[in-house]
């Protein structure tokens, strides 16, 4: 089950990974969730994300993992300001920066922003953020630091500067002078020191709780009532994401096999890409043609050139997948489908384990990725040749798989009958 979270300045990298097994990745910006979203993770987190110098992520990349059944989480930072404007459409806010900012007790962006060191250096923070200063305030009056009227006076300063240049140095030095404040503010740059309140820490480890609980109770995220309009805006950046690396590790993303078994299930599209792969792993083989099939009879038939080069094929899949515009379609598919079954306990079925006879799960299989009925009785190592998959067992674990996703059942199920 892979949860992925945007982390920067708000907490730590160590601390994050000692809370949450997840992929860590730097601040969100423009593309990166979606960009994510394609692979089908089950959980997305927004603790941090770039601005100003580098475009924010869209809403509609979030709205979009969210039409995909991903749970998109959102605190502290960035992440809490999107969560805020999408609570409504399923973004699930966390903490009290995200309150905030929902209720309209906040609503000014650069209350989260903070200037802050590159990945090298952990994102370090070179200047305070306005939330942490408010809290740190609040403590203060509370605790019989300082007076309210003072409080408020230093609020008023705070945010008078320009977001880099937010510190609580400058503020209290901005601060002296003011008449009967002296003692205050003294008693104040004593209690930074020792007791400053950093809000964004203190949501973003809530957020990885949240995500940590939502991950173990297997919860499942709603369908939300919305569609995602195709503008040329969002084609457009659709088109430039899909061209970037890919952000996650390679064991969490999609296989060359899992999107080759999506690609049978999509029909003529499907297959039209998988012979297009084909080809061009023939046409790298022999001489570099790009009309490989003629050149390709020397004894040997379609489905033995696709066992001879599968691992070549598998290399173009992708590409020739993208090229067809179904790459996004079969590997969220297949993304989902690992997620759901590694929750159900069965990531490694066969037949048996679907309370089922092989030559009926064989049946149930070809009837889904076949059009034209079969002269004679298929058998799982039958296909697989074909298929160029390379056994009978290949083929019965993706038979298998495909009938307990699309049956949404566990093998326990099955074995309750």
């Amino acid at each position: 089950m892979t949860m992925v979270v945007f982390l920067g300045p708000s907490l730590p990298l160590a601390d994050a990974q000692s809370r949450l097994d997840a992929v860590f990745l730097p601040p969100a910006r423009v593309g990166d969730v979606y960009r994510v979203a394609l692979e089908s993770p089950f959980a997305i987190g927004i603790i941090d994300g770039y601005f100003e110098r580098v475009p924010s992520v869209w809403h509609k990349e979030i709205l979009w993992a969210l039409s995909r059944r991903i749970h998109v989480f959102g605190a502290a930072s960035m992440g809490a300001l999107r969560a805020a404007e999408l609570a409504a459409f399923g973004m699930q806010g966390v903490g009290d920066i995200f309150r905030a900012f929902h209720s309209g007790d906040l609503q000014d962006d650069d209350e989260v922003a903070i200037a802050h060191a590159e990945a090298a250096d952990g994102y370090r923070s070179t200047s305070e953020a306005m939330v942490n200063i408010r809290a740190t305030l609040v403590s203060a009056v509370e605790l019989g630091v300082i007076d309210a009227q003072l409080s408020e006076r230093l609020v008023r300063i705070a945010k008078s500067l320009f977001y880099p240049d937010r510190s609580f140095r400058e503020i209290i030095a901005r601060a002296r002078g003011e008449p009967g404040s002296e003692s205050q503010m003294e008693a104040l740059r004593v209690f930074v020191e020792t007791s400053r309140v950093d809000a964004k820490r203190r949501d973003a480890c809530l957020l990885l709780e949240r995500m940590r609980q939502c991950a173990e109770q297997g919860e499942v995220a709603e369908v939300q009532p919305f569609e995602v309009a195709n503008t040329e805006p969002w084609s457009r950046l659709r088109d430039w994401a899909r061209g970037l690396p890919r952000l996650l590790p390679v064991e969490d993303a999609v296989t060359a096999a899992e999107l080759g078994h999506e690609l049978r299930y999509l029909g003529e599209r499907g297959r039209a890409v998988l012979l297009e792969a084909l080809a061009r792993a023939l046409a790298a083989r022999l001489d570099g043609t790009r009309d490989p099939l003629p050149n390709a009879g020397r004894g040997r038939s379609l489905a033995e050139w696709r066992q001879v080069l599968a691992q070549e094929v598998d290399r173009h899949l992708g590409d020739a997948a993208r090229e067809a515009q179904i790459y996004e379609e079969a590997a969220c598919r297949a993304a989902d489908k690992r997620s759901r079954l590694t929750r159900n306990g069965v990531a490694e079925p066969n037949a048996s384990a679907c309370g089922l006879p092989e030559s009926y799960l064989l049946e149930w299989y070809l009837h889904r990725i076949e059009h034209e009925p079969r002269l004679a009785p298929p058998t799982f190592d039958s296909v697989s040749a074909e298929l160029g998959l390379g056994g009978g067992t290949v083929l019965e674990l993706e038979a298998a798989r495909e009938y307990l996703y699309v049956n949404g059942r566990s093998t326990a199920d099955f074995r309750k009958g």
